[in-house]
């Protein structure tokens, strides 16, 4: 799928199961802040240390510790993202290992499916979060939680003897938030590599500037002491 081009992207700041940490000094840093909640994956990009993406099940989860991180006692970032799962791609197809939250069910026999109806049989698998109309006999049933989503999808499946339902997964967001998400993650990894980079430069001539005062101050010392090993037998006199 084409990337679409986008000089200036802004997303609102709505909430999604990954979450992307820059500014780390290593992974271990930020573990004590997320290892009770559910993770389902933590990683990184080519072993990049400063970097973490955090991907929760549950978006409440994801909402908690973002909250966590806005008193860390050091200063990482987080923003949203989507996963490595979320990608477009052309296809673009979602199935039950994409980690999302959205199931589509339909009634075959075209029939209406009623709100309540629907929430009454998907509610025992988990907290429901939005129950949309696609058309009179389709649903969309959004989960808190993607391992409802997918309890829901198996169970229902299994129970569908009549086999008047056909249930499927689809994405939480559409293919453009997708990508504003993307674009905003590019932006913001841009800029902390550059401020890196930056203060590798600063770091190096710092260093750089204290090996030359330590050269001097030791060139300095060794001709003090060369002065003294000079000056041993006279000094030796003057003491008696």
């Amino acid at each position: 799928m084409k990337r679409p081009y986008q000089e200036e992207t802004v997303i609102e700041d709505k909430s999604t199961r990954t979450v992307l940490i820059t500014n780390l000094e290593n992974a271990e840093q930020i573990k004590p802040f997320y290892k009770d909640l559910p993770v389902k994956e933590v990683y990184t990009i080519k072993e990049n240390q400063n970097i973490l993406f955090i991907i929760f099940y549950d978006l409440r989860n994801a909402e908690l510790f973002f909250q966590r991180c806005s008193t860390l006692p050091f200063p990482a970032v987080p923003i949203y993202t989507v996963s490595k799962y979320e990608i477009p791609r052309e296809s673009d197809k979602c199935d039950e290992g994409k980690n999302q939250s959205t199931i589509l069910i339909t009634n075959k026999d075209n029939n209406t499916l009623s709100e309540e109806e629907v929430s009454k049989m998907c509610s025992i698998f988990g907290e429901i979060k939005a129950v949309r109309e696609y058309r009179h006999n389709q649903k969309f049933v959004e989960f808190y939680d993607s391992r409802s989503a997918l309890e829901a999808f198996k169970k229902i499946n299994e129970k569908n003897s009549n086999n008047n339902l056909s249930l499927r997964f689809v994405w939480d967001n559409s293919v453009k938030a997708r990508w504003d998400y993307i674009n905003n993650t590019d932006r913001v990894l841009k800029s902390f590599q550059e401020n890196k980079y930056k203060n590798e430069i600063v770091k190096r001539k710092k260093l750089s500037k204290e090996e030359e005062i330590t050269k001097k101050k030791n060139f300095y010392i060794g001709l003090f002491d060369d002065f003294i090993i000079q000056k041993i037998n006279e000094i030796e006199k003057m003491l008696k």
